[in-house]
């Protein structure tokens, strides 16, 4: 069984959701950057669970490998 705390799963696992600092993080950009990107429509906006805004981390992935081909475990394939 996953234990969760504030920090997400402790097994190892990814967490399903992530929220925008994470995406900066895994983006290598600011937490600015993402919300102007958002704001022209060239990524994803979050989703919302009461007054949080999170993202599914396999959207974020799937833009990642739209956007940058080659990329997130494809370099051999």
């Amino acid at each position: 069984m996953t234990d969760f705390s504030a920090e997400g799963p402790r097994n190892g696992d990814e967490s399903l959701l992530i929220s925008i600092q994470e995406v900066a993080l895994i983006l290598g950009i600011s937490s600015r950057t993402v919300r102007r990107l958002i704001s022209r429509r060239e990524f994803p906006g979050p989703g919302h669970i009461g007054r949080s805004s999170k993202w599914l981390r396999a959207d974020v992935n799937a833009w990642v490998k739209r956007r940058f081909p080659g990329t997130l475990g494809q370099e051999g394939s």
